[in-house]
């Protein structure tokens, strides 16, 4: 259902469209370009910490999350997030720069 609704949301759209996805399950049909940011596992949860997240909450979340190593594997482009997020942020609007004409 929610692939279906943002096919017909990315329908209407005149342009290029980057899609935020949680889940390594969700197939897009059509060309797609993955892209993959990642970070330490501590990295990820000293940063939820910091936002307000309870630490045995995020921490149990983060273990029932999908792995780095996963992650990486299904990506066309991984984007390391360890340092600056700033930086990765940096990087992902390069790379979305490179593939608009």
């Amino acid at each position: 259902a929610i692939v279906a609704e943002i096919e017909i949301r990315v329908a209407t759209i005149d342009g290029d469209v980057v899609v935020e996805i949680p889940l390594l399950r969700m197939n897009f049909p059509g060309r797609w370009l993955r892209i993959a940011v990642v970070a330490d596992k501590d990295v990820r949860i000293d940063r939820a910490v910091q936002r307000g997240g309870d630490r045995a909450d995020v921490e149990r979340r983060v273990a029932a999350q999908v792995s780095d190593e996963e992650w990486m594997r299904w990506a066309d482009v991984v984007i390391d997030n360890n340092g600056d997020p700033e930086q990765a942020a940096d990087r992902v609007r390069a790379i979305v720069d490179e593939m608009v004409p």
